[in-house]
């Protein structure tokens, strides 16, 4: 009956290393076994418990006795060259970044150009490999900011965030978001060949406006219909009162509230009514056009609607109202956003 031979100390870590942590299922296997057989384990235990025949088994203890630990390793094996070379991928990659979600043309276009043909499926593994996936693009305001105003707004949020680790003033995050039972669909896990259907009704709107900090702490103000000047005036004066009584009054702290620039943010009544505010000792900071990225509370209507929310919300707008409210009512406690 074979057992491997005693290992020295070394071998023994070397193999119970390559046992916990090697990124290859089959050499954690294989050092498993080197492993057992030392401990007296013979060959048709460990070929029960690998589940592979006797001579594997052998062939593991054998290739360790002659070439120690890179007998745990795959030997190259020989396989059909690759139908593409390294400069045909490359021209791939150009066809497939200048019309992204035509695969299939940038095929034609390169066997028109190389001559060579492959299946679409081969063309779909080539491009997995260069870290390309399948995903749906996203509209963006981007080309339409002021790139230095927004690199500048970078550096100042980082300067605030600073002076709120030095108890000098906190931070806060405002904006709005809306829910409807047409709004927003979620992706789910379906089982193959059944499909997860939603009532397609449309509904009222519940309007969120909301303010949040790293803290997750937060204050929302919800409402059935439009925003308007007068619903942005309530929000505000809703969480002034409540930052002056619980946080101002005692500390004089400031909050400084981050804001965007929608047009309703700077109406005339809003503007009226920031000294108002001030005197409670909450600021208003704008941020500069189309930055909404630097406007954290963007990531809590995320999670809300992707994440938080149950499918069975979308039944109908009563559902939803409940859930939504009850998903606000937890953040904090049963809903958290780790901040970096």
């Amino acid at each position: 009956m074979k057992f491997l031979k005693k290992l020295s100390e070394v071998e023994k870590l070397t193999l119970k290393e390559a046992h916990k942590n090697h990124p290859q299922f089959r050499v954690r296997n294989r050092a498993h076994a080197l492993l057992l057989s030392v401990k007296g384990f013979p060959i048709n235990k460990l070929q029960n418990i690998f589940e592979v025949g006797r001579d594997t088994v052998s062939s593991w203890l054998r290739s360790w006795e002659i070439d120690g630990i890179t007998g745990l390793f795959d030997k190259p094996r020989s396989g059909r060259p690759p139908i593409f070379t390294p400069e045909d991928f490359t021209i791939l990659k150009t066809y497939v970044d200048e019309n992204p979600h035509q695969l299939k043309e940038a095929a034609t276009r390169l066997e028109e150009k190389i001559g060579k043909k492959a299946s679409i499926h081969t063309y779909k593994r080539l491009i997995k490999k260069s870290n390309y996936s399948w995903k749906r693009c996203r509209h963006s305001l981007k080309d339409l900011r002021n790139e230095s105003k927004f690199r500048q707004e970078q550096l100042d949020q980082a300067k605030m965030k600073q002076y709120e680790e030095q108890g000098e003033v906190n931070l806060f995050y405002f904006d709005g978001s809306g829910f409807s039972t047409s709004s927003c669909i979620p992706y789910v896990w379906q089982e193959a060949g059944k499909t997860c259907e939603i009532p397609c009704k449309r509904s009222k709107r519940l309007n969120v406006l909301g303010f949040m900090n790293r803290k997750n702490e937060s204050y929302f103000h919800h409402i059935e219909g439009s925003v308007t000047s007068e619903v942005v005036i309530a929000a505000f004066d809703g969480f002034a009162t409540q930052y002056a009584v619980q946080e101002y009054e005692k500390s004089q702290v400031p909050c400084v509230v981050t804001i965007d620039n929608a047009s309703i943010h700077h109406s005339k009544k809003v503007k009226l009514r920031i000294n108002d505010w001030m005197q409670q000792g909450v600021f208003l900071h704008f941020l500069p056009a189309y930055s909404p990225e630097l406007n954290l509370i963007e990531i809590l209507w995320k999670k809300i609607k992707y994440e938080w929310l149950t499918i069975n919300a979308y039944k109908d707008f009563n559902s939803l109202k409940k859930s939504v409210i009850e998903v606000l009512d937890g953040f904090g406690t049963k809903n958290k956003i780790t901040f970096a």
